[in-house]
C-alpha cells in the first residue's frame, strides 16, 4: 500500500507548488508524469482485480474473433485491439499499455480543458487510476473515451463526440447510458440533437442485442454482487452536495450543469436500487463519477483566501478513501504488492 500512498502524496505536493513552477518546467513535469503513469499502469505485473482473467482472455478470445464477419466474444473494440496485438507477437502488457494510454491521455485532455492537470490527477488517483485503470481495464478505457466525448460535446464538436462515444461503447457496453446522458445534457429540440440521440441509441441497441442474454443475467438479475457500490455512491454524493451548495459560484455552463445535475439525481436513485441491483448501479458509477473530476478542481479554486484549506480538506478526504479501501476491502489484496515488468521489486 505504501507505494500508492507515496504516489498520492507526491501528486498532492506537486499540486501545492504548481503555481510557483515556471511554464517551461511545468510542461516538462507534466510530460514526465504522463510517462510515469503510463509505465505505472501499463507495465504493472500480476497487479489488479481481474489480472488473471484479462491475461487468459487475451489469448482465448482470439478464437472467437473474426474481423470479416464481425464475430467476437464480448466487446468488439477491446477484442479487435487484442487480436491485432496478439498476431503481431505482442503480450498482455502491450494491450494494457494501449488501454493505459487512452485513459491517461483523456485525463490530461480534461486537465488541459480545465487548466488544472494536477488536481484532476490527484482526485482521479484513488478510484479512477488505482481501482479503475488497474482493475477494470475495458471500463477504464471506455471511461477515457467518455471523457473525450464530454470535452468534444462541450466544444460543440458533434462528429468527434459520436466517434468517441462509439469507441467507448465498443470497448465496454456499460458506457452507453452515460453517452446518452451526455447528449441529453446538450439536447436542443432541433434536428441535429434528435439525429445524434437516435444514432447513439440505435448503435447501443445493436451492440447490446448481440449479448443481451448475458447482460440480462449479469446486470438485471444481479447474479454478481458489487461490494463497493455504497462506497462509490457516498463519494459521488459528497461531490454532488458540493455542487448543490456552491453551483452558482462554480461557474459551469448550462451543458455542464445539466450533465452534473442528471448524474447527481441518478446517484441518489442509486441508493434505492443498490441493494437489489448493485452491479448495474456500480457499473454506472464508474462513468457517473466523472462529475468528481469536474467539481473538485473548481471547488478548490473557489476562494483564493481559503483555497489551501479547501485543497487540504479535499486531499485528506481522498487520501482517507485510498487508505480505507486498502485497509478494509478484501478485493484490494490483488493490488498488493505492486509489481512492475520494467522495475521488478519496486
Amino acid at each position: 500500500m505504501i507505494i500508492y500512498v507515496v504516489f498520492f502524496l507526491i501528486l498532492a505536493l506537486l499540486s501545492i507548488v504548481n503555481y510557483k513552477i515556471e511554464k517551461s518546467l511545468k510542461d516538462y513535469l507534466l510530460f514526465t508524469l504522463f510517462i510515469i503513469l503510463l509505465i505505472f499502469i501499463g507495465f504493472r505485473d500480476e497487479v489488479g482485480g481481474d489480472w488473471d482473467t484479462y491475461k487468459g482472455d487475451f489469448s482465448s478470445y482470439i478464437q472467437y474473433f473474426d474481423i470479416t464477419t464481425l464475430s467476437y466474444k464480448r466487446d468488439f473494440g477491446y477484442e479487435l485491439v487484442s487480436y491485432v496485438l496478439y498476431h503481431l507477437g505482442f503480450s498482455i502488457y502491450s494491450l494494457n499499455l494501449f488501454c493505459a494510454f487512452i485513459f491517461v491521455y483523456a485525463l490530461f485532455a480534461l486537465g488541459k480543458e480545465y487548466n488544472n492537470y494536477l488536481i484532476i490527477l490527484l482526485i482521479a488517483f484513488p478510484f479512477f487510476i488505482i481501482i479503475g485503470a488497474m482493475g477494470y481495464i475495458k471500463q477504464s478505457t471506455a471511461f477515457g473515451f467518455i471523457i473525450l466525448s464530454f470535452i468534444s460535446l462541450k466544444k460543440d464538436f458533434y462528429l468527434r463526440f459520436l466517434i468517441y462515444s462509439f469507441l467507448a461503447i465498443i470497448f465496454h457496453k456499460s458506457s452507453f447510458p452515460i453517452a446518452i446522458i451526455l447528449i441529453i445534457s446538450k439536447f436542443r429540440f432541433d434536428f441535429k440533437s434528435l439525429f445524434i440521440l437516435f444514432i447513439i441509441s440505435l448503435f447501443s441497441y445493436l451492440i447490446l442485442s448481440v449479448d443481451k442474454s448475458r447482460i440480462l443475467s449479469y446486470f438485471i438479475t444481479d447474479s454478481y454482487k458489487s461490494e463497493g457500490v455504497y462506497y462509490r455512491l457516498f463519494i459521488n454524493l459528497v461531490a454532488g452536495a458540493i455542487f448543490i451548495f456552491f453551483h452558482k459560484k462554480l461557474h459551469f455552463n448550462s451543458f455542464e450543469k445539466k450533465f452534473i445535475s442528471i448524474n447527481i439525481l441518478l446517484t441518489i436513485l442509486g441508493l434505492y436500487y443498490a441493494s437489489n441491483y448493485s452491479t448495474i448501479v456500480d457499473r454506472f458509477l464508474i462513468y457517473s463519477s466523472l462529475i468528481q473530476l469536474l467539481i473538485y478542481p473548481k471547488f478548490i479554486n473557489l476562494n483564493n483566501n481559503f483555497s489551501m484549506k479547501i485543497f487540504l480538506g479535499s486531499s485528506i478526504f481522498y487520501l482517507l478513501i485510498l487508505i480505507g479501501w486498502f485497509t478494509f476491502s478484501n478485493f484490494s489484496l490483488k493490488w498488493i504488492p505492486y509489481n512492475n515488468l520494467l522495475f521488478p521489486g519496486l
